[in-house]
């Protein structure tokens, strides 16, 4: 019985909530020791911890044409200042070309082209650094490493290809203005090969570890 489907996702949503729960317990004596504490409301921050909810959109190679990604980041952000890491999700969805390649039957039945859907889940690794007195303008440069899995869905129907797993890796530039991020990205996976797309997203501070700028 392949166990892949029914097992990786629970383990992976323990995983996350797990780091969620407890990450700022265990780094909460590394910011006090690095002179952090919480922040005031009207200081000019940059919080040690922030989530950040991201859209992605990226070029996939044929047959399928793009893939719109939604997912969160959780990052450490004070700990190494300015070297950031943490844990994020996203969920894929890829669309294939309109001249689809191939022809897929089911008992007898012509189904229609599916689409790939399927999540990511990895570890960032980066630095955010401004060459200007406006500490609340960055740019950032970003690796990833993780694991991503997915299947091919027809909509509308129970059929679905095998679900396959694979490794993953990625290289982002991109700037912060005032909490939002916009970023280029190139990333790597065995599925898919190389891949090139945008991304946006949002910082939000979580009052812990704040550091503030005079």
């Amino acid at each position: 019985m392949d166990c892949h489907k029914p097992c990786l996702k629970p383990v992976l949503l323990f995983v996350v909530m797990t780091f969620l729960l407890f990450g700022q317990r265990v780094f909460a004596q590394s910011y006090v020791n690095n002179g952090y504490s919480d922040y005031q409301e009207n200081d000019a921050v940059f919080s040690g911890t922030n989530v950040c909810p991201f859209i992605e959109g990226s070029l996939l190679k044929a047959p399928y044409v793009a893939a719109i990604r939604v997912g969160l980041d959780y990052l450490f952000t004070g700990v190494l200042y300015p070297f950031y890491f943490g844990i994020g999700v996203r969920g894929d969805l890829g669309f294939p070309q309109e001249d689809f390649p191939y022809t897929y039957s089911y008992q007898g039945s012509e189904l229609g082209t599916p689409v790939f859907v399927g999540g990511t889940a990895y570890v960032p690794l980066g630095v955010a650094f401004s060459p200007m007195e406006n500490e609340r303008i960055q740019f950032l440069i970003e690796l990833r490493a993780g694991v991503g899995m997915g299947e091919l869905v027809t909509l509308g129907t129970n059929a679905a290809s095998g679900f396959h797993v694979f490794p993953y890796a990625g290289l982002a530039v991109g700037v912060i203005i005032y909490g939002f991020e916009l970023s280029f990205f190139s990333e790597y996976d065995s599925l898919n090969a190389f891949t090139q797309g945008v991304k946006i997203s949002y910082r939000i501070p979580l009052k812990f570890g704040g550091k503030s700028y005079e």
